[in-house]
């Protein structure tokens, strides 16, 4: 690579030159203001800190549930995880029982499909839900909702109403 000299420049700095014979860039002054010193008044203000503006709100203190309390607790949520692998386990092993009930071999694949697609289908609106109102009455809630489906899936006269139910299941699946 090849090197010019600026007449321009008082102290005579090397450049590099381009290859297309364009000009060079100058380059900027080694000491910018802030380096020397020179502080803008107005800027020095004494306005909020605009970082404590944006901070997150303090969070709440963790929860503290000790003996029989965190007992119950863990012992509800573990059972609605029982109950929602127990009811897709149950409905696997019904399959030759409805198909001989119902007649209906072509509605057979809804029979897990509805409950897949209801829980993939209400997965935020249950996150907004926690997000929003107590975990404790969201999960209350979306218990309801599970156990109402099951009731409508056991007590299907045909199997739209058993899909239909399996699809509640799911809505509320998605919660627990």
């Amino acid at each position: 690579m090849t090197t010019t000299s600026s007449s321009t420049d008082a102290d005579t700095e090397k450049k590099p030159a381009t290859d297309c014979g364009s000009a060079t860039t100058p380059t900027p002054p080694d000491n910018s203001e802030a380096e020397k010193g020179v502080v803008d008044p107005v800027a020095s203000t004494d306005e909020p800190n605009k970082e404590k503006e944006n901070e997150a709100p303090a969070s709440s203190p963790p929860r503290t549930a000790q003996g029989l309390v965190w007992l119950l607790v863990v012992s509800s949520i573990l059972m609605a995880n029982f109950l929602f692998a127990t009811d897709n386990t149950i409905a696997a092993n019904i399959q030759p029982a409805v198909i001989r009930q119902f007649e209906s071999l072509d509605k057979l694949a809804w029979l897990g499909v509805a409950f897949l697609a209801a829980c993939w289908g209400t997965s935020f609106f249950w996150g907004d839900m926690y997000a929003r109102f107590s975990a404790k009455w969201t999960f209350c809630a979306s218990f309801v909702v599970f156990s109402v489906g099951c009731a409508l899936a056991g007590a299907a006269p045909s199997m739209d109403a058993l899909n239909v139910g399996r699809a509640i299941c799911g809505i509320g699946g998605a919660g627990m």
